[in-house]
């Protein structure tokens, strides 16, 4: 999951918790242990908000801006290892979609890191 909020909420998948037996937990980069529990259920979107029990954490850090052409992106896997980094390499300008104002859409090409032990 991912940290959100003010630090004593995750934001996970459902499907991964709802098939959970006994108490649920999240592991903080492998040093600590925290319980938490379920305070949002959102099925359609395969969604689950869980409160943290303690000190806030430090959650996560969303950018509202677009990337700019040659910026590198990456996604963490849930241990904090890299899944996939990639940098933007196509901009477009798309006009007109009703409201009349400039659309900008961008791709990213991404790589995967190899798994020494698949």
């Amino acid at each position: 999951g991912t940290v959100v909020g003010d630090g004593t909420r995750v934001l996970s998948k459902w499907s991964e918790i709802a098939r959970a037996t006994g108490a649920l937990r999240v592991d903080i980069a492998g040093s600590e242990y925290r319980t938490v529990k379920p305070i949002g259920v959102y099925q359609d979107e395969d969604l689950i908000v869980l409160e943290v029990d303690g000190k806030p954490l430090t959650p996560v850090s969303w950018s509202f801006e677009a990337p700019k052409l040659g910026e590198f992106l990456a996604a963490p896997q849930p241990d904090g290892k890299l899944a996939a980094f990639g940098v933007v390499s196509v901009l477009t300008q798309l006009e007109g979609h009703g409201s009349g104002l400039p659309r900008r859409h961008w791709r990213a090409e991404l790589f995967r890191p190899r798994r020494e032990n698949p």
